[in-house]
């Protein structure tokens, strides 16, 4: 079925102003601008602005989600390279030590071979407790912070606040 003419202009204007509305409203400008610049109703620009903020905080969200994996990815990597190294220097180690002795003949070159028994490189197991600390985090397993703020006003009373901080992740999603 042909479009009629009206249709299609319609249309053009509305794909315009759909790809225009996004640098408007980080401008700021008002929406009954907008909505006399495009000839549409100040309800359809508050409708259309609604759909592309809830666009952008998803976008956002999925966004904040992918670089959180991403950073616990890189955790698990770090974590894995630090068991290898773990377990390595928990072997003993021999040691060759080449020297000159001196005899009633002369000197003579000698061979020394001392193994070094090891009880493994605490430093390793810092790095994967750290690991195993920042993951936790990234995931929300940590239990909620606890943080005491006073003040002293006038000197006569003593204001004290307890703030609570929750991961985002934790949240059911009624508190949302």
């Amino acid at each position: 079925m042909p479009r009629k003419v009206g249709q299609h202009q319609s249309r053009t204007r509305r794909a315009k102003y759909l790809s225009e509305l996004p640098e408007l409203i980080l401008k700021e400008v008002v929406y009954a601008k907008i909505a006399k610049k495009y000839n549409i109703t100040e309800q359809q620009v508050k409708l259309d602005a609604m759909k592309l903020k809830k666009e952008w905080t998803k976008q956002a969200e999925k966004n904040s989600e992918e670089a959180r994996q991403m950073q616990i990815e890189k955790l698990q990597l770090v974590q894995a390279e630090a068991w290898k190294a773990y377990e390595k220097s928990l072997k003993s180690q021999t040691k060759h030590i080449t020297g000159w002795q001196d005899t009633q003949f002369g000197r003579n070159e000698k061979d020394i071979k001392q193994t070094i028994n090891s009880s493994g490189d605490p430093r390793y197991l810092a790095i994967i407790n750290d690991c195993i600390e920042k993951t936790a985090k990234l995931k929300g397993l940590n239990a909620p912070e606890k943080q005491e703020i006073t003040a002293d006003i006038n000197n006569t009373q003593t204001v004290q606040r307890v703030i609570l901080e929750i991961p985002d992740n934790a949240r059911t999603s009624e508190s949302k």
